[in-house]
């Protein structure tokens, strides 16, 4: 009979699962509960996979709590059984399905992790706007013992009392200084208190080639507030990446995502913020790049964007790819190496498994490596023979590439037609065998050879 309850409820859980992937294409009427390192659900539109890894985890996170709580009532139960041998045993018996709860969620998690490392990463923290800014009573940022500096910094973003003189000794406030990288803080300076009167915006870099971050304000604030510009990719629905209301004028996005929650083809520009710089070494630790696909879960034609920092693009001005606009309905974010690349490149293999001849004959395509057409003399592939009168066009004679090898770290962008268009499928690990992806499967019967050109980009 308890068997018959146990697999009752097992059923009645599965069935509300596969019942929410049935859901009419609408928003939401639920919300659904936060838990770390998975996004909510917030339409129907939801990739299956990104919705799949929200079940896990708060799977793991339920079904550990329980197990916990077992544990904790076994443990009680046998404590204050008095030495009744049936309490005891009871006792026992749920201090081992405890353990026994905690062995299988952490098997699920070892088999998760072998099949995909992505499925159980339980956190990325968003990556925080750095430095702040400092305040000054004396022009050009210039302080001493009677005139010290004031610092402003991200977690006094919400000031509790927004009146500076508080901590300027009631002096005016003569210059300020921007302490993070240039772009990933605005700043609006405040005639009145609680955030009143007129409010002007301080930009640093104020205009193109600004490399001083010290400012001088027309007339003294009375109070300031910080607008923290995230690093990351940002995706705009105007095409001069000009608004300011998050989820309708642009988004964020730190890491790829197979949908844009109600962004779906609403993109018209693209630009990056990257991270702080390093003090050392005066590089940025961390820039970003990105892949925009036509289609949800990385599917369709892509686009290619690498431009710098703070350097709007519309998306007919994207590096590669066709000069028409495509819909938006997924992206690939990749950071871009700070030093030199890790590794040689990627080569292009005949056969599955690294077999037959290699495409190049010696050596690995490098990073920057942009192939517009391997249709022609120069990229011919293995066995080409355009004299086989068997051939009735070029395309019929040319043996397969059906592998490819990388090695280091890199983003290869492989495209189904020439000029980097049609199709494309982004690998960033070796494959043996394009057979079991979209680009060997074209042609007749599906399996003839689909690619027609390609980019190398490095990574992290």
């Amino acid at each position: 009979m308890k068997m018959s309850k146990k697999i009752l409820i097992i059923l009645i859980f599965a069935s509300v699962l596969i019942g929410s992937f049935c859901f009419a294409q609408k928003r939401l009427e639920i919300i659904y509960p936060t838990v770390p390192g998975a996004e909510p659900p917030t339409t129907t539109k939801t990739a299956l996979p990104e919705y799949l890894k929200y079940v896990f985890t708060f799977a793991i996170m339920v079904s550990g709590l329980l197990a916990f709580g077992a544990l904790v009532y076994g443990g009680f139960s046998y404590l204050t059984s008095a030495g009744d041998p049936s309490k005891m045993k009871e006792g026992q018996d749920q201090i081992m399905a405890g353990f026994l709860g905690l062995i299988i969620i952490l098997s699920s998690y070892l088999i998760l992790n072998t099949i995909n490392p992505q499925l159980v990463i339980l956190e990325e923290p968003l990556i925080k706007g750095g430095g702040g800014i400092k305040i000054y009573t004396m022009a050009n940022c210039q302080e001493d013992d009677e005139n010290p500096s004031f610092m402003v910094s991200q977690s006094m973003a919400d000031l509790t009392d927004p009146d500076l003189n508080w901590g300027l000794d009631g002096k005016q406030i003569s210059s300020i200084k921007f302490l993070g990288s240039a772009g990933s803080l605005s700043v609006i300076l405040w005639t009145g208190t609680e955030f009143g009167g007129i409010g002007t915006t301080v930009d640093y870099p104020a205009a193109a080639g600004d490399t001083e971050p010290c400012k001088q304000p027309t007339q003294s604030p009375k109070s300031i507030s910080l607008n923290w510009k995230l690093p990351g990719v940002y995706l705009y629905a105007s095409d001069n990446c000009a608004g300011d209301k998050y989820g309708i004028d642009y988004v964020i996005f730190q890491l790829s995502s197979a949908t844009l929650p109600e962004f779906d083809n609403k993109t018209k520009a693209i630009k990056f913020i990257y991270g702080d710089k390093d003090p050392d070494s005066a590089e940025y630790k961390i820039k970003y790049a990105a892949i925009l696909h036509e289609k949800e879960n990385f599917m369709g034609e892509a686009k290619l964007f690498d431009q710098e920092q703070n350097v709007c693009k519309k998306l007919s001005e994207n590096l590669d790819g066709s000069p028409n606009d495509i819909s938006v309905f997924s992206i690939t974010v990749y950071l871009k190496p700070v030093g030199e690349p890790i590794g040689n490149g990627v080569r292009f293999w005949e056969d599955k498994n690294y077999t037959g001849c290699v495409l190049p004959e010696t050596d690995f395509y490098p990073a920057e490596t942009k192939v517009a057409n391997l249709h022609t003399d120069e990229y011919k592939k293995c066995g080409y023979d355009s004299d086989n009168k068997n051939c009735k066009k070029d395309t019929d004679c040319e043996d397969q590439i059906s592998a490819m090898d990388m090695d280091g770290h890199y983003v290869a962008l492989l495209f189904r037609d020439p000029d980097f268009k049609g199709d494309c499928e982004v690998l960033m690990t070796s494959d043996p065998d394009f057979r079991n992806n979209r680009i060997g499967q074209c042609w007749s019967w599906g399996r003839s050879d689909c690619l027609s050109s390609f980019i190398v980009k490095a990574r992290e």
